[in-house]
């Protein structure tokens, strides 16, 4: 589904009748005397929400306006940063489909007016950032927790394109991070508890609209809320994700981008590679190291004593610290030894259970909108 996203406007398209609305006036971006640059090549004017505008609307997008020096003079821009359905519905938690199209452009067009902002073409806006996301509600006993620490013993960093992850939360997220790309899973109900004692330590940012959504709720258990979130940050990496999923040719607007399809497409892409790189020795379904290892020896008649004990070891390790630590561990005895043993558990044959993923793939191929209010039974 989508969720957050930045549209962007060139001087040609808005029309600022309020210029006090921003942080510091934006009459000297347009006329004399105008806001000096200083050492800076760029200007922000942010627009900060007084409490008569939260009154009015409880929530409402982040404007900023930027000029910047160009060749040949200067551009000026007006960025609207906004969460999709916390703009409907007030929440994250209820997901949009293609069909909300309209209904979230008119309520941009409304909010937009009431702050003395006219602009032209919302629809076909250019997208610098956009967040593509699903809502996975488990009822049967599982965890966020539980898959959060499975995903964690998977060495993405190649496969995803990223060079960082960070574990937040206490254990409650789990965030694969580059400068323009962020791949992150987290439990939603825990992170809108640490968002009610402080915005920084949630994931999300602009909690203040949804924090009280389940106070008048008492959540019967099985009910828990397991969120992935695919974050693209610019014009150049949202190019490339959409040729990864066969969509080379598309225009990058509002219009195209706010597609179901296209963030199915990604989403599942990203479980797939998270799912490809998950040890096979951790898909066996034996329960113990015992039954483990009497099936490689009923599987794999040739292996050795040696590789055997490898084997099961490695099992134990990974399963225990994940692939990176045990990755680490074993360049202590040099690098060929641990493309040795990955080589080895890659062309053993394993009796595979049920994926640790299961919930997940499984509400990414349906893809159904979630909505609260299909969850009474759990949340009343």
């Amino acid at each position: 589904m989508i969720d957050t996203i930045s549209l962007t406007f060139s001087h040609n398209d808005f029309e600022i009748l309020n210029h006090k609305l921003f942080t510091p006036s934006s009459r000297g971006l347009f006329e004399r005397p105008y806001l000096e640059f200083g050492h800076s090549p760029f200007i922000k004017c942010v627009y900060n929400p007084t409490s008569k505008d939260l009154l009015r609307y409880p929530y409402l997008p982040r404007l900023t306006l930027i000029k910047a020096v160009r060749s040949g003079g200067y551009s000026i821009l007006l960025k609207v940063e906004f969460s999709a359905p916390k703009l409907l519905y007030g929440n994250n938690f209820d997901e949009l489909e293609e069909a909300d199209f309209p209904k979230v452009v008119s309520k941009l067009y409304e909010i937009l007016k009431y702050l003395q902002i006219n602009i032209r073409n919302i629809e076909n806006a250019n997208i610098s950032t956009i967040h593509y996301s699903k809502n996975i509600i488990l009822t049967d006993f599982s965890t966020p927790y539980g898959t959060l620490n499975e995903i964690s013993k998977v060495n993405v960093t190649k496969l995803l394109d990223i060079d960082g992850k960070d574990f937040r939360n206490g254990g409650h997220a789990l965030k694969y991070h580059s400068n323009d790309y962020e791949v992150i899973f987290y439990d939603k109900l825990k992170d809108l508890q640490k968002a009610k004692i402080s915005d920084k330590r949630s994931i999300e940012r602009n909690n203040s609209v949804q924090l009280s959504l389940f106070d008048t709720y008492k959540i019967k258990n099985p009910f828990e809320v397991f969120r992935i979130e695919v974050r693209l940050g610019n014009r150049k990496k949202i190019s490339s994700v959409m040729e990864s999923i066969n969509r080379k040719d598309i225009e990058l607007n509002f219009r195209n981008l706010f597609n179901n399809t296209i963030a199915k497409d990604i989403l599942i892409a990203t479980m797939q590679k998270i799912e490809k790189d998950y040890p096979k020795v951790l898909k066996t379904k034996a329960r113990t190291n015992q039954e483990f290892m009497i099936q490689l020896l009923m599987d794999n008649p040739k292996i050795g004593f040696k590789n055997l004990l490898a084997i099961v070891g490695a099992r134990i390790l990974i399963a225990e610290v994940g692939v990176r630590n045990f990755r680490e561990v074993t360049n202590k005895f040099g690098q060929s030894s641990w493309y040795r043993i990955n080589k080895l558990m890659k062309e053993l044959v394993v009796r595979e259970g049920v994926s640790p993923f299961i919930n997940i793939n499984n509400s990414l191929v349906h893809f159904e909108k979630v909505r609260l209010e299909d969850y009474k039974e759990q949340v009343l």
